[in-house]
C-alpha cells in the first residue's frame, strides 16, 4: 500500500485529498477491509472494502473555522482471513484561514570572519505587515566546522532564536522550520547574525531564504497556535 503526496499543507477551509495504490501477492489477494483512525472527525475514505490491487482515497474537508495545526491519519488495510495486516499512515498541516505565504532572500556572500565575538549580519527587509504564524528558513553556509559556528535569527520585534545545531545537516544547506515569532508582525528587518567562535577557519554566508507564513489577525479563522 502506497500513498502519493502523504504529508499536504492546506488553509482552513481547503480539502485535502490522499490518493492510495494497493498492490496483490501471494499472501494479499482477495477482499480488504480498510478502517481510519483520524484526528479530524471530517475526514472519509473512499470506500471501506477493495481487491487487493484497487486504488482507493482518503478525503479531508475542513471548515474556515477548522483549528489549525499538525494532523495525522492512519489507514489499516485487512485482509480477508485477518492475518495480513497493513498500515499508512498521512499527514495535514492545517494553516489558519486566509494565511498567505510570501518569500524573501538576501543572496549577498558575506566572509564569516574566523573567531570574531561580534560576527557577521545579514539582513531582509520584509514590506509586507501581517502576523507570523510560522517561518520556513533555508541558511546556505560553507565553513569546514560548522560546530565552531553560533548562528541566531532576530525578529522586527527583537527576539533572537538560536538556531539549533542538532537540526544542521552535514550539507551547506540548511533548512529550518520555526515557531519561536509566532504572533509577531512580519513588516521589518530580519537579521540574520552569524558568530566563528573558535579560530583557525574561515567561511562564507552564501545567502538565506525565508519564507514567511502570516494572517490577517481581523480575519474570522481560528488561530490556535499549533506549529509543530
Amino acid at each position: 500500500m502506497t500513498v502519493q503526496t502523504g504529508a499536504q499543507r492546506r488553509s482552513a477551509g481547503e480539502t485535502a485529498v490522499y490518493y492510495f495504490n494497493t498492490q496483490a501477492d501471494q499472501e494479499w489477494q482477495g477482499d480488504i477491509s480498510l478502517s481510519l483512525a483520524s484526528s479530524l472527525a471530517s475526514a472519509r475514505l473512499s470506500t471501506r472494502s477493495i481487491i487487493a490491487g484497487e486504488p482507493f482515497s482518503l478525503s479531508v474537508p475542513t471548515t474556515p473555522n477548522c483549528q489549525s495545526g499538525d494532523y495525522m491519519f492512519t489507514i489499516t488495510a485487512t485482509a480477508k482471513n485477518g492475518k495480513q495486516v497493513r498500515q499508512q499512515a498521512v499527514s495535514l498541516e492545517l494553516l489558519p484561514n486566509h494565511t498567505i505565504t510570501h518569500s524573501y532572500h538576501n543572496t549577498q556572500k558575506i566572509t564569516i570572519t574566523d573567531h570574531n565575538t561580534h560576527g557577521i549580519k545579514s539582513i531582509i527587509k520584509v514590506p509586507q505587515t501581517g502576523t507570523v504564524y510560522g517561518i520556513n528558513l533555508i541558511v546556505e553556509i560553507d565553513h569546514p566546522w560548522r560546530s565552531d559556528l553560533q548562528v541566531t535569527l532576530t525578529s522586527p520585534s527583537g527576539t533572537t532564536h538560536t538556531l539549533d545545531k542538532r537540526d544542521e545537516p552535514t550539507a551547506s544547506s540548511c533548512h529550518y522550520r520555526l515557531k519561536q515569532f509566532e504572533g509577531e508582525t512580519s513588516k521589518g528587518d530580519w537579521t540574520l547574525n552569524i558568530t566563528d567562535r573558535a579560530s583557525g577557519d574561515q567561511g562564507y554566508l552564501h545567502g538565506w531564504t525565508m519564507e514567511i507564513l502570516s494572517y490577517d489577525p481581523q480575519s474570522p479563522s481560528d488561530l490556535t497556535k499549533n506549529l509543530n
